[in-house]
């Protein structure tokens, strides 16, 4: 309910007439004291909506959601409109205005029932005395008629607004009687509080003050009577014990004592201290509250020592502070808590929102917050200190021997907080804040992130309805996505979509998905995403500490940037600043929750942030935007090209990098250092590319080229057929769009190896001929070598061995004319396997060896490693299976060494075969399997056709008959799928199958691992 506002009449309103609603009850309506019927449950939930909105403007938006629920009609605008007129039409004109967002009721808050009750009990707790806070008291209850908004049909009147006026009246009310009987009026209490305990037979309060009404009139049997009475109803109806208030006054009467006046309440005759009251100031519990199981345990935690055995708090203070980025739900998880643990802090909860996080507002100054509470935990105005420190020492004075709980709502710092916490070991707290209060001793922290995919669709189903949720789950899960899974992304959605029922739940997806509005559809009533973000940017501009001033001016800046993950050298590039200086200020960032850090050195910014950085990022002059770009694609090609060389030492596309692009990259030591960088920066590098090639500046085409070409070793290791694809499209059409030769034969050159990996032998061959052609119209030799060498392997596959042969001994000769050692050593390597192949096993063996030789004398492990496993390959062909197993070892603990994943596979299934050969069938399965698995996750179907061959010798021979079969029927769909004349032989296996032969045999695998090299 809004703030109630002076009921003085504006200027030029003394002639209008006097309208006045009761909503207390029954609805009454009346101009100038004569009764008025408003005529249809609509218009009397219309006339409802207004009033209690005291004279501020209602959204239409607010009003159809109110007025209709789930059921909206198809033109919201235009049935509110409806409504109202037919209002004015009842009420007159002059008491309904109209707003840019909606409609305003023309009415004094004092001529509202419901509005002035919670005026008169605001002023009552801020009285000069408990005389004149009784009276203002009685003057609000008096307005009471009943059930608030009797025969209003409204949800959400109902849930939100009814609730809280209901609890105003019962607190009121237990105050009244406190105030009575610290004035002796115990015996004139006992009825009413009778005739209350029934009507609210669940309220703890209210039982408390029964027992000590019955036990001050002389009544102590009764009032024990009475106890058991509530404790089994308790017990029947929820399954729980009295509260330890109820408890201790239950003690007190079986011990003969004299229960106490609830929080001592006013001053008692004979005694000077001042009034104690028991606040309860906590906001309206959170409506539909969703999910966070996990957090609420931890509070639980917090919290499950208060009260515990025997009642006597014996450790310190309990300190729950939740840290959060903007619209993550830290201020509903605080109250929903609160309220669930109210029962533990009988003497009352303390609420306040510190503003430390709100736009337009100054978060509040601690001494202002001490005078709230102090006042509300009953002294008197004039007995507040003026300072600070005095003042935060009478508050934890006066909650020293106290159950009570604090909620500091929207914390700016620590500063704020640490005045504002009590000390009593009773006592708890609950802290929210953007940035993670680390400087409060004894606190324990939460950082609270985004909902679980299951509770955000709750959260969703909740306001949309279920139905729709369930009718769509799939939009709804790309809802959900787009809104980051905040929570106030999550209700703003989910409102939108109840305020339109006609609407599928696709239709707010695709609004969504438009990366560059979505931030506008995530805003209503002026509240939203990006508003909740601009406060914490603009607070942290605004801050005395240069560092937080530093950190703002940063967070505009990583928008420039379109991957997922940022890493500390990068943002020092962008930045231009050393590693240090960047990695200060990305902490700060993650401090004050603008960023998050998955593991040490990374950083994320959610989508929705990711977004609000951009829009910041484009306020940026477009030159400063480019010269941070450029700065990082240098940094990106550098690097890469440092990983090139180590995972393909000698590869002719490393003197190809541009001059102006090889300095200020990283330095690896070794391979997996290499690689665990590639992998870290994947979706950075792709991005990069796809960024800097539509960012319309030659320059920076160029650099996106040039990382394309320089993440080919990457790729051929680990795969990633999709975002490979990606780049070398991307290069191809920056080439293309340029005229540029060279760069058009290396991505037909690149694209082709990339099909031949896939199985994709037709594309492979088309790629690299049209690769061939341009580079013989070039005179490129090293090009020519690499597209000879690549031809040469897809020829091998598809069993065309003369084929094969020609483009290898050219490739060789090339290299050598050229001096080449590298690609010599690849020719020798496939010319050897072509050898094999053909039974040649004398000339096999000597290109094999002396490919063997180059290798180690130029220090290449990854083309040694081939070559040992070649090697492997042929000795198993001559069944000279140590010497086989003893090659592919050392080739498999080097391809492992290097993380080179396809080489590790294809020496798994040539050791399984070895196995396969010698009888060791349990092994041979073992290394079969491992390299399936391997296959499989790198997506290359050759290499799965193989294995899946071998694995269903193997099942044969070890008599497992129908395993074999699901394999190589496995095997056959594959071949098929290849087009290569493997697929006859899977066949004639298949078909030797029902006579059950074990002496059948296979042909040694057809594929070895190539020299990979161009």
């Amino acid at each position: 309910m809004a703030a109630a506002q002076s009921g003085t009449p504006h200027a030029g309103e003394h002639d209008r007439r006097l309208l006045e609603i009761g909503l207390l009850g029954p609805m009454r309506v009346s101009v100038d004291g004569r009764p008025l019927e408003v005529t249809g449950g609509r218009l009397r939930t219309l006339l409802a909506l207004l009033a209690v909105a005291a004279g501020e403007s209602v959204s239409t938006d607010r009003l159809a959601a109110s007025l209709w629920d789930e059921r909206l009609p198809a033109d919201v605008r235009k049935a509110v409109q409806v409504c109202v007129a037919r209002l004015r039409a009842e009420l007159g004109a002059e008491f309904i205005d109209t707003s840019p967002v909606g409609y305003a009721l023309r009415a004094a808050p004092d001529q509202v029932d419901a509005v002035r009750f919670v005026r008169l009990l605001d002023a009552a707790g801020s009285a000069a005395d408990g005389s004149a806070e009784r009276e203002l008291l009685v003057e609000a209850l008096t307005l009471w008629r009943g059930a608030p908004f009797e025969g209003i049909r409204s949800s959400w009147l109902e849930a939100s607004v009814a609730p809280q006026l209901v609890e105003r009246y019962l607190a009121g009310t237990e105050r009244r009687i406190d105030l009575d009987i610290a004035d002796g009026r115990a015996r004139e209490l006992v009825v009413e509080l009778a005739d209350l305990t029934a009507r609210y037979p669940m309220r703890e309060s209210l039982w408390v003050r029964r027992l000590v009404v019955l036990d001050r009139s002389g009544r102590p049997a009764e009032a024990l009577a009475q106890y058991e009475r509530i404790r089994v109803q308790l017990a029947e109806e929820l399954g729980a014990d009295p509260g330890a208030e109820l408890q201790g006054v239950h003690a007190d009467l079986l011990a003969g004592r004299a229960p106490a006046v609830p929080s001592d309440v006013g001053t008692m005759p004979g005694r000077t201290e001042p009034r104690r009251t028991v606040p309860r100031q906590l906001p309206v519990d959170v409506q539909g509250f969703t999910g966070r199981g996990a957090a609420l345990h931890w509070l639980d935690e917090c919290f499950d020592h208060i009260n515990d055995a025997e009642g006597l708090p014996r450790r310190p203070v309990a300190i729950a502070a939740i840290a959060g980025a903007a619209g993550v739900g830290k201020s509903a998880l605080a109250i929903h808590a609160a309220h669930q643990h109210s029962s533990r802090f009988p003497d009352g909860q303390l609420y306040v929102e510190l503003q430390g996080a709100t736009a337009g507002l100054q978060p509040l100054a601690p001494s202002e917050v001490l005078g709230r509470f102090l006042r509300a935990l009953g002294t008197e105005a004039a007995a507040i200190p003026t300072e600070l420190d005095e003042a935060s020492a009478a508050f934890r004075s006066q909650v020293a021997d106290r159950r009570l709980l604090v909620v500091l709502d929207n914390a700016a710092d620590a500063a704020q907080v640490r005045p504002l916490l009590p000390a009593g070991p009773g006592c708890g707290a609950v802290v929210t804040s953007r940035a993670v209060l680390s400087g409060i001793d004894g606190t324990r922290h939460l950082r609270l992130d985004g909902l679980a995919a299951a509770e955000a669709t709750e959260l969703l189903a909740r306001l949309a309805g279920p139905a729709r949720i369930a009718a769509e789950p799939e939009a709804a899960a790309d809802v959900i996505q787009s809104c980051a899974s905040l929570p106030l992304a999550v209700r703003i959605a989910g409102a939108r979509l109840a305020a339109r029922p006609n609407w599928p739940v696709q239709a707010m997806a695709q609004r969504l998905a438009d990366a560059q509005h979505r931030l506008d559809e995530l805003e209503i009533d002026q509240a939203g995403a990006r508003a909740s973000f601009a406060v914490s940017i603009e607070q942290a501009r605004n801050s005395a500490d240069p560092m937080d001033r530093n950190a703002a001016e940063t967070f505009g800046i990583l928008g420039v940037l379109d991957g997922p993950e940022l890493s500390v050298a990068v943002v020092a590039r962008l930045l231009d600043e050393s590693p240090v200086a960047a990695e200060r200020v990305l902490e700060r960032l993650v401090d004050i929750q603008l960023l998050e850090t998955p593991s040490p050195g990374r950083y994320h910014l959610h989508d929705l942030l990711r977004l609000y950085s951009r829009e910041l990022a484009q306020q940026r002059p477009e030159s400063a935007r480019s010269a941070a770009l450029a700065r990082v694609l240098a940094f990106y090609v550098a690097t890469a090209g440092q990983t090139l060389e180590l995972l393909r030492p000698g590869d002719y596309r490393l003197a190809r990098i541009d001059d102006r692009w090889r300095k200020d990259g990283l330095e690896f030591g070794n391979d997996q250092a290499a690689l665990q960088w590639l992998d870290a920066e994947r979706a950075n590098l792709v991005a990069a590319v796809a960024q800097a090639a539509t960012s319309g500046s030659g320059v920076l085409e160029e650099m996106a080229a040039q990382l394309a070409h320089t993440l080919y070793g990457f790729f051929m290791v680990r795969g990633h057929w999709s975002d490979w694809a990606q780049v070398n499209q991307i290069a191809l059409d920056i080439a293309r769009a340029n005229g540029d030769r060279p760069g058009q034969a290396q991505v037909h050159n690149d694209r082709g190896v990339r099909y031949w990996r896939l199985g994709r032998y037709e594309q492979a061959l088309a790629c690299l001929q049209e690769s061939l052609a341009i580079r013989r119209q070039l005179d490129d030799l090293p090009g020519q070598a690499a597209c000879l060498v690549n031809l040469g392997l897809v020829y091998q596959w598809q069993g065309r061995y003369d084929q094969a042969l020609g483009c290898e001994q050219e490739s060789l000769a090339i290299s050598r004319s050229i001096n080449d050692p590298r690609g010599e050593a690849g020719g020798l390597t496939n010319l050897g396997n072509i050898y094999q192949k053909q039974g040649r096993y004398d000339e096999a063996l000597a290109c094999l060896q002396e490919s063997l030789a180059i290798s180690r004398t130029m220090r290449d492990r990854r083309v040694q490693a081939t070559s040992l496993n070649n090697l492997g390959a042929l000795y198993e062909r001559q069944a000279r299976y140590e010497q086989a197993v003893t090659a592919q070892q050392e080739s498999l603990a080097i391809f492992r060494e290097l993380g080179d994943r396809d080489g590790e596979a294809f020496c798994l299934t040539d050791i399984g075969i070895v196995h396969q050969r010698q009888g060791r069938h349990e092994r041979s399965l073992a290394f079969l399997r491992e390299s399936l698995a391997i296959r499989q996750q790198l997506g290359d179907l050759h290499g799965q056709t193989e294995t899946l061959r071998e694995l269903g010798v193997t099942l044969r021979e070890c008599d497992r008959i129908e395993d074999a079969r699901d394999h190589w029927l496995q095997a056959l769909a594959l071949f098929e799928q290849l087009r290569t004349g493997d697929a006859d032989r899977v066949r004639a296996l298949l078909a030797e199958l029902p006579s059950n032969s074990r002496s059948a045999t296979t042909e040694p695998a057809q594929g070895r691992v190539g020299n990979r090299l161009g």
